[in-house]
């Protein structure tokens, strides 16, 4: 890309709300010496409702659930939380102590060194080489380790979704079903793609959308809670960020 478009990119990253709540969480993990939950080194809840209140956009603390409400109840309900927490240590910006003890970790004062454009950038790139996807959810689900092994095979998938308007939600499942060759036991190809889409949207999308690099669309299901349809790439940034993300191999031999 040229200079004016990396120039947009940059403004893009500095005006987004990624880097600002990112910035926002590790500010509130070097001041406060956060002790993590024993058992699984989770950030705990009264901690979170603060962090939360930072972000630009901040999670609901209280979700609804067919006719009823309760209020969220650890940091696995905080997904954008969540997901700070985990790509900041996948990063480097944070660690764990041998006391569980949440602190400041190696890279941090060299990632706030580093200008806009090139901090999205390399966080992009270490979410997609090094984060344990599909967090919140299970990190064990069978599908999210065939995403996570074929993940070259979906850079061709995203790139082409750039400048073509929406991308339908269900669309893009079923080309990553292909390029990843999955095949399940579900009973039918309904069932399948409807797992597949929430894997997709959920391991992919909503991380990207973080990132400020998709715009997800969103519509009411038939229980009234909204779902992700369709998706579009942001432009430039979004469209940039896909574009540095490495390719499978050609073969030696085309057939």
């Amino acid at each position: 890309m040229n200079e004016s478009t990396m120039d947009q990119c940059a403004a893009q990253a500095r005006e987004g709300d990624f880097l600002h709540d990112l910035e926002a969480f590790l500010d509130y993990v070097e001041k406060e010496k956060i002790q993590l939950t024993p058992k699984l080194n989770l950030i705990p809840l009264r901690n979170c409702r603060r962090i939360n209140s930072l972000f630009r956009r901040p999670d609901p603390l209280e979700k609804q659930f067919t006719d009823e409400a309760y209020l969220v109840r650890s940091e696995i309900e905080l997904p954008r939380l969540n997901f700070m927490d985990h790509l900041s240590l996948a990063a480097g910006l944070t660690r764990i102590t041998a006391q569980g003890g949440y602190r400041k970790g190696p890279h941090l004062s060299n990632c706030r060194d580093t200008d806009p454009c090139r901090k999205i950038g390399v966080l992009f790139l270490c979410w997609w080489n090094n984060y344990t996807w599909g967090l919140p959810c299970s990190s064990e689900d069978i599908f999210v380790k065939a995403l996570f092994e074929n993940r070259s095979k979906l850079v061709p998938l995203l790139r082409r979704t750039g400048g073509r308007g929406n991308k339908a939600l269900y669309q893009f499942a079923d080309e990553v079903l292909r390029a990843v060759g999955w095949r399940d036991d579900a009973v039918s190809k309904e069932l399948s793609n409807q797992y597949a889409k929430f894997g997709v949207e959920m391991t992919i999308l909503q991380p990207m959308s973080y990132f400020g690099a998709v715009n997800l669309v969103e519509e009411k299901n038939e229980y009234g809670f909204d779902g992700t349809v369709a998706f579009s790439l942001t432009e430039p940034l979004g469209r940039w960020l896909v574009s540095i993300l490495p390719v499978p191999p050609s073969p030696l031999f085309a057939s």
